[in-house]
């Protein structure tokens, strides 16, 4: 798909250099069109050579657009239209007789000369400079009368307007582009400090985790198994900031990776037999507040499944889906037994507890398989 939405991870020159873009494609179309519905209009070139020349400008416009979503060469993309919009002037120019409307147009292009690199715009705007120079000459000669380049006032004018907006490009690069990167290395340290931060609370639960772990009391069962709950539910949490120190977001978490990690987590720590799953969750990500909250209460879900009601196999379902601004989350399991006699206290206030917290919406259902469906905004 060719045409991308403006959202927030295309930056304000990505957003510039695709509306000059599409700009010159319209531009392109429309003097297209108005060559083959007025022909002559044109002077000094044939109908032929004319669409021929600007069906090759299209072309390489839209390789341009093309290359550009493809591969991001943000550099490539607007040297490419740098020449080709600064190309096509300067054919014009000549095409008509260096018409003084025509001979300011030659400004158009140095508009672009704010999204190339330090490098690139000495490079090319020297070019630029010969090229231009090479043109005007070629015209002081090829028309003496003409009203600008034989008359030095209007002429050193025109050369000021030229040196202004490329002043415009430089000015911007010294200035606005240096406060850009500022901000940009200030962010990502910012960045690097939150991974770090999420990292070092990961490693903390891990260790309070461990230490539930090592006060297991053997002769003393309902402890060991409070313990258990409660180092699987610091388990729910620390799996959260692990999956935002390895990714790039903050604010949201990836619903889909969550479940899958959490769920082979409790299934590996607590299943003793052969355990199915069947998840279905696309392109869902939930922020950071209600993860926790909808982990923990899976965490409580899936420990009395896996405790109580599959200790001979079976097959879990959990399901996420949206509709319009509602979350609707299911899970079910294909064991048996009542919900009421199954599950302890402790944890049925908890799952009371996290529903409350999502503000969430709970749908009854029959007591046959252990089933929950709830529905809550992020």
């Amino acid at each position: 798909m060719l045409i991308k939405k403006f959202d927030k991870t295309v930056s304000h020159r990505e957003k510039f250099l695709l509306i000059l873009i599409y700009s010159y494609l319209v531009l392109t179309s429309l003097a297209l069109l108005g060559a083959i519905l007025s022909p002559k209009n044109l002077v000094n070139i044939s109908i032929e050579v004319y669409l021929f020349v600007m069906l090759g400008k299209f072309i390489l416009v839209f390789y341009t657009l093309y290359h550009f979503k493809k591969y991001g060469e943000f550099q490539f993309a607007a040297v490419l239209i740098l020449w080709i919009a600064s190309l096509n002037i300067m054919f014009n120019i000549y095409m008509r007789n260096y018409n003084i409307d025509i001979i300011y147009a030659i400004l158009i292009p140095i508009i672009a000369a704010p999204l190339l690199s330090r490098k690139n715009l000495i490079r090319h705007g020297i070019l630029f400079f010969i090229l231009l120079i090479a043109l005007f000459i070629y015209g002081y000669y090829a028309y003496p009368q003409h009203q600008v380049l034989h008359n030095p006032w209007l002429f050193v004018n025109y050369v000021i307007l030229v040196i202004f907006m490329l002043n415009f490009a430089i000015i911007y690069h010294i200035f606005i582009e240096h406060h850009t990167q500022e901000m940009e290395i200030s962010n990502k340290q910012k960045d690097f400090l939150l991974k770090e931060i999420h990292h070092r609370v990961k490693n903390n639960l891990n260790m309070i985790s461990s230490i539930l772990g090592l006060q297991k009391r053997e002769d003393k069962p309902e402890i060991t198994e409070l313990l258990e709950s409660n180092r699987k539910r610091i388990d729910s949490i620390a799996i959260v900031h692990e999956l935002l120190y390895d990714g790039d977001e903050f604010e949201q978490i990836d619903a889909k990776v969550y479940v899958d990690k959490l769920v082979n987590h409790l299934i590996y720590a607590c299943a003793s037999s052969k355990i199915e799953t069947e998840i279905k969750i696309r392109n869902i990500s939930l922020t950071l507040e209600t993860i926790i909250h909808l982990g923990l209460l899976m965490q409580e879900l899936l420990t009395n499944s896996l405790k109580h009601a599959l200790t001979k196999g079976g097959k879990i379902y959990i399901s996420i889906e949206k509709k319009d601004k509602e979350f609707i989350f299911t899970y079910q399991d294909s064991g048996i037994f009542s919900k009421k006699s199954s599950i302890i206290n402790l944890g049925l206030e908890l799952i009371d507890l996290k529903i409350r917290q999502l503000k969430a919406k709970r749908y009854e259902a029959d007591e046959r398989p252990y089933f929950y469906k709830i529905s809550f905004l992020d």
